[in-house]
């Protein structure tokens, strides 16, 4: 009898702990700015109402080096590529859309950002005016260079998430078929 309290007890335990990750909020804040691989800035992470807190503060990465890499066998060469994007946009751009509505952004963002190709960099501004329509609270100036590759960047970003609304969406989604049908073909 005194096993199955303490089986009990720890379930319940384990429960409680998944309930206090899932209905206490978690907050992101970002400042800084972007050329291409050289980035500036702070980023600050803080959950349950500052309790626990982490702050990296402003440092830059060094440049990475853009020569294309050979094309590697074996598991990654198996994952959904650009082609499966490109036959699914209207599918995951509405993932998006619901899984970035259960966010608050906040700030501003400005710049320019091209991939060097154009109808890449269009599919980018698509989800990033879908991500401006989400919300009044940020503001995306951003540009396109249509034929130029590398991003410009600078701002401020403060995001906040409840993990259960967000969980809450997820379930939500995963209901609906054709959401379902996509993860599907994504599993090659």
């Amino acid at each position: 009898m005194i096993v199955l309290w303490v089986i009990l007890w720890v379930l319940a335990g384990i429960l409680g702990l998944a309930l206090l990750f899932l209905l206490v909020p978690l907050h992101a804040s970002a400042q800084g700015t972007a050329e291409d691989f050289d980035v500036f800035g702070a980023v600050q992470i803080s959950w349950g109402f500052g309790l626990v807190r982490i702050r990296v503060p402003g440092r830059d990465t060094p440049k990475k080096n853009k020569k294309t890499k050979k094309k590697e066998k074996g598991r990654w060469s198996r994952r959904p590529g650009l082609s499966w994007v490109l036959r699914h946009r209207s599918t995951i751009l509405r993932i998006l859309g619901r899984l970035l509505g259960s966010f608050r952004f906040e700030g501003r963002v400005s710049g320019t950002i091209g991939t060097g190709d154009p109808a890449d960099t269009a599919m980018v501004f698509q989800v990033l005016r879908t991500l401006d329509a989400r919300t009044d609270l940020l503001t995306l100036d951003i540009a396109p260079r249509w034929t130029d590759e590398g991003w410009d960047l600078e701002g401020r970003v403060r995001l906040s998430v409840w993990p259960i609304r967000t969980a809450v969406t997820a379930l939500g989604l995963l209901l609906r078929r054709d959401v379902r049908e996509t993860l599907k073909t994504a599993r090659v």
